[in-house]
């Protein structure tokens, strides 16, 4: 009987959504066949970092032999001889290309990424700089504190230049070690277009390269820029400013997204809609939910269900589903009736194989 009433609820549920799609209006079609199954996109590995300049960091376990009183006491027990030189070995990391083959082996504390031709390591509690050759460019001289302590991963170069940590400030170095502003950050990060952001007293800023403020640190976050703006975080209220610390749109929204596509999601009054990079609306700011939009449409919630939105307010395609993401690659992920998987709208079903 199970068996046969799991059978009859898929039939319903395959009837249902495919009878949606059959009525006049619609003009979505699955890009496969939906599943019941909940699908993940988040890669939950941990022991090893995404391709950069043709390779990628590795951990490779190696044998842990512990000494302490405790262990040594049962080595005793046993009639195991200790070994005053026995150590928590752990694990080490290396390097490997896209085959997999190892380029650099495992004798790392922890890696980053490599760019510009240059990736952080650490070794014996201090981050240095090694080449695709695995040589030392830079000597391990830096802490590595937080947030350089996972991987290395935040610490990188980019346009000639990397944040570092001495003395639990932050300064930024080039790729020959030296010292070109000194630290004084509680937080920096990578340049982009000349500027980088940092963290000081718990304020973000904006410097350029020679160390000075391009932007003040005032607020209490700035992301990236997009469209020439960045998102502006004071006192819980959000708004626009450009690469001079300009306020080209007010502090005024609970929330507001990166600009995209020459549009931002800003959450007014529990409500979201979309502005464009002069501030103005364009699509009204009264959806229960918003997501960033790609391709030319926007994932907005009306009345519990999500659907697609283009820039001139017209429904592509209409609420329906209970959950939705932005489309990427002409496909978007949706949750609708119990069935999980992606959309493509059918004027462009065509160009894409099921």
């Amino acid at each position: 009987m199970k068996i046969l009433y799991s059978t009859f609820t898929l039939f319903l549920l395959f009837t249902c959504c495919f009878n949606i799609q059959a009525q006049e209006g619609v003009t979505w079609k699955w890009a496969a066949k939906p599943t019941t199954c909940l699908t993940l996109s988040v890669d939950c590995r941990f022991d090893r970092t995404t391709v950069s300049e043709g390779l990628a960091g590795l951990r490779q376990d190696l044998p842990i032999v512990v000494n302490t009183p405790v262990i040594n006491s049962l080595k005793k027990q046993m009639n195991i001889p200790s070994d005053e030189s026995d150590k928590n070995v752990g694990a080490k990391w290396g390097f490997v290309d896209t085959a997999g083959r190892w380029i650099i082996q495992p004798q790392f504390e922890s890696v980053g990424l490599f760019s510009e031709g240059l990736a952080a390591v650490q070794l014996d509690g201090k981050i240095g700089f090694i080449n695709n050759k695995g040589k030392w460019v830079i000597q391990p001289a830096f802490d590595a504190g937080f947030p350089y302590n996972y991987a290395c991963y935040e610490t990188k170069f980019s346009q000639g230049l990397a944040a570092v940590r001495i003395n639990g400030k932050v300064g930024y170095i080039n790729k020959k070690g030296k010292l070109l502003i000194k630290p004084q950050f509680s937080s920096g990060f990578t340049f982009a277009d000349g500027i980088a952001p940092v963290v000081t007293q718990n304020k973000m800023g904006y410097i350029d390269k020679k160390g000075n403020w391009v932007i003040k640190p005032i607020y209490h976050w700035l992301s990236s820029f997009h469209n020439g703006l960045a998102v502006a975080l004071i006192d819980k209220k959000y708004g626009f400013v450009d690469r001079t610390g300009t306020v080209i749109i007010p502090i005024q929204y609970d929330c507001a997204g990166p600009f995209s596509e020459g549009l931002a999601r800003v959450k007014q009054n529990d409500k979201w809609g979309f502005i464009d990079t002069k501030g103005d609306v364009v699509i009204p700011i009264k959806y229960d939910g918003a997501w960033t939009i790609t391709e030319g449409l926007a994932a907005l919630n009306e009345n519990g269900k999500w659907g697609f939105m283009d820039k001139t307010c017209n429904w592509v395609i209409k609420p329906a589903f209970n959950k939705a993401d932005s489309f990427h690659n002409g496909r978007a992920k949706v949750f609708l009736n119990g069935l999980n998987g992606y959309i493509v709208p059918i004027n462009n079903a065509a160009n894409l194989s099921p």
